[in-house]
């Protein structure tokens, strides 16, 4: 069987913000497949869910919830690794569900990390640098004369190592935000390599800027000429590495959804998440005694330390740590503990919106003609799962199904979408209130902002001040004359 005939084969990806049932409905769909003859697997797309144990603070789903279906791809990677990256995932999901298409296993890819999805979906990502493109980069950085040679000193360091020890993982990113290197040095370098990323980027965000530089540097091209070339090479946009995907994507009215993310706060305090940080921080202590969370992660940057619960908690558990368990002041403990419970709500809901609009701009709204047909699922009301969701996904994907089989080289996911609505990178500086902005979106939000508006109008009040002061330190002046 050629490449283009299994990756041809139909098959489901769930997608869509927390909280709205991802899991649940894979579970189910993979059921209803088995029941009908047919065999299926479920894999993981959910960054946090990689990692082992943790999973209360990373919401996998119970052995019992899984109903015996097999799962990939999920609780592999050890909990203190901090040097994964969406490549990483790519080349494991890959290669397995090429694997299962060609034995005729339906996969259904499952998760909200949308940007693994969409590396699975388009093939949008290369390889690594081969040893002989590392030691040309090599011989290339040592005959720059303009760029930063504390930055390039390290690259050096990290390229000899990558060389030398081609299994040990050496991430640049990671080493480049370690190092007493300034931000600001930083994004001058990563303007000198890759100015088009470069202006996509908040000049602040160390982490995104560090990432950057280690695409360049790590694959041998810029970002933006990566993309670019990709384009002219396609005559269109990224091409589809599966022409027949069947993509849901799960939605959920705001109000309801933050009621269920709040709910499942609560939820996961009730089913031992501070039991599961506290044995998860003992563990890491033995194994790194002379770090912290915090350190270690970057503040919270990395790995699975970026999972809400972790940042939120620092504190509490910080004020645990620092008094002896008998002189605990139980109402200031409370105190730390209601905050940490509401902190983590507010996160929780302010990572359901960067989902939501991701999908929205990436998916839902995506113009090319290489995209599948998004088909989307509302959850709202989830007394009517059977009929709202459950049953849509099995009417749909039996369509699919049945198209296929009936011709089985035809393109199930063609459309005429035609309107463009791509994120647009705008760089503004808002000077009332000195803030940065590279995404034209925030920037909108921002000037419509009411923080923005009343400090425009304090500033107006302030210059309406010193002109009548002024206007009457001119008058007394002009009386003692």
């Amino acid at each position: 069987m050629t490449t283009f005939e299994f990756r041809n084969k139909p098959f489901i990806v769930i997608c869509g913000c927390t909280g709205t049932g991802k899991t649940k409905l894979s579970i189910q769909l993979a059921e209803w497949l088995i029941q009908n003859g047919k065999k299926c697997e479920i894999i993981n797309a959910d960054a946090m869910q990689l990692y082992k144990n943790l999973d209360v603070i990373t919401n996998k789903a119970t052995v019992e919830e899984m109903k015996g279906i097999k799962h990939h791809l999920i609780g592999y990677l050890d909990s203190t690794c901090i040097t994964n990256h969406v490549i990483d995932y790519k080349n494991e999901a890959v290669p397995l569900i090429d694997d299962l298409l060609k034995r005729d296993v339906v996969p259904i890819l499952v998760g909200g990390t949308h940007y693994y999805i969409q590396s699975i979906i388009w093939d949008i990502l290369i390889e690594k640098n081969t040893e002989l493109n590392l030691n040309a980069k090599k011989a290339e950085l040592k005959n720059l004369n303009d760029s930063n040679s504390n930055i390039v000193k390290l690259i050096l360091e990290s390229l000899d190592e990558s060389i030398v020890n081609e299994d040990e993982k050496v991430d640049l990113n990671v080493r480049l935000h370690d190092s007493n290197i300034k931000t600001e040095e930083i994004y001058e370098e990563l303007c000198k390599v890759d100015l088009q990323s470069a202006q996509k980027i908040h000049p602040n965000d160390r982490r995104k800027l560090c990432r950057a530089l280690q695409i360049y540097y790590t694959f041998g091209i810029a970002k933006s000429e990566l993309l670019d070339a990709k384009n002219k090479r396609e005559g269109t946009n990224f091409p589809l590495r599966y022409k027949n995907v069947c993509l849901f994507v799960m939605n959920c009215e705001t109000e309801t959804l933050n009621k269920r993310l709040d709910d499942r706060v609560d939820q996961m305090i009730t089913m031992g998440l501070l039991k599961e940080i506290e044995n998860f921080k003992k563990e890491f202590l033995e194994k790194f005694p002379n770090q912290n969370f915090k350190e270690y992660s970057r503040d919270f940057e990395f790995g699975i330390f970026q999972s809400i619960g972790f940042k939120e908690f620092d504190e509490y558990f910080k004020y645990i740590d620092s008094v002896c368990s008998e002189k605990i002041d139980e109402k200031k403990k409370k105190e730390f503990f209601d905050k940490a419970i509401l902190d983590m709500k507010i996160s929780t809901r302010r990572y359901a919106k960067i989902q939501i609009r991701w999908v929205k701009n990436r998916f839902i709204k995506r113009s090319e003609k290489n995209s599948p047909i998004v088909h989307e699922l509302d959850t709202t009301d989830l007394n009517k799962w059977n009929e709202n969701i459950f049953q849509k996904a099995v009417d749909k994907f039996t369509d699919y199904m049945t198209r296929f089989e009936s011709d089985n080289q035809v393109e199930l996911n063609k459309s005429d979408k035609n309107e463009s609505v791509d994120e647009v990178f705008e760089f503004n500086k808002c000077e009332i209130c000195n803030k940065i902005f590279v995404n034209k979106f925030q920037w909108d939000c921002h000037i419509k902002g009411a923080s923005h508006k009343k400090r425009k109008e304090n500033l107006r009040r302030k210059e309406e001040r010193n002109k009548m002061e002024n206007l009457e330190k001119l008058k007394s002046e002009v009386k003692q004359e």
